[in-house]
């Protein structure tokens, strides 16, 4: 499946989900990020190394926040549970620390 029709297939899984715009474009972001991640592989034969090596490299290298990383984590979540069906051998579940803020007096 081409970079294309996954875009397409995608979209129509959302919106069949009644997913709302925000939502879609957050998550078609995400997808985007991460398909620009793996151009090297085929997109239903990745890993779960491959998955941990792309959530590593979008906190290190590209320093997302957290929250932009729980937008990654739902996007690829829903990109193999979802759309492709696919059992992957990695735990969507991950429990990211939010970071602690101490208010401002």
């Amino acid at each position: 499946m081409n970079k294309t029709e996954l875009i397409s297939k995608y979209k129509h899984h959302l919106t069949l989900k009644n997913y709302s715009e925000n939502t879609l474009r957050s998550y078609l972001n995400g997808l985007l990020i991460f398909l620009d991640f793996i151009k090297v592989h085929n997109i239903e034969k990745v890993t779960g190394s491959v998955l941990e090596s792309f959530f590593y490299h979008a906190k290190k290298e590209m320093g997302y926040s957290y929250s932009m990383m729980k937008q990654l984590l739902a996007s690829v979540k829903f990109l193999y549970q979802d759309v492709l069906k696919r059992n992957v051998d990695f735990d969507f579940n991950i429990k990211m620390k939010k970071p602690s803020t101490v208010a401002e007096v």
